[in-house]
């Protein structure tokens, strides 16, 4: 019956987008861990980095490219 593969469809799409959530959200952890690394590493440097891709990062746009 197509409602039955229609639901069957939308369970099975929901669950893929789940296990590309939790990807997605595992990989940004990472991310995030190794920024605060490098922030107590090269303070300075991590925060230069940080002010110039903040704008990019927040719609804006960034004069050095």
């Amino acid at each position: 019956m197509i409602l039955t593969e229609n639901a069957e469809n939308r369970s099975d799409i929901q669950t893929v987008l789940a296990v590309i959530e939790a990807i997605v959200k595992e990989q940004i952890d990472t991310a995030d861990d190794a920024l605060e690394d490098w922030r107590e590493i090269v303070p300075d440097d991590t925060e230069a980095l940080e002010r110039r891709i903040s704008p990019r990062s927040h719609g804006g746009t960034n004069a050095s490219g």
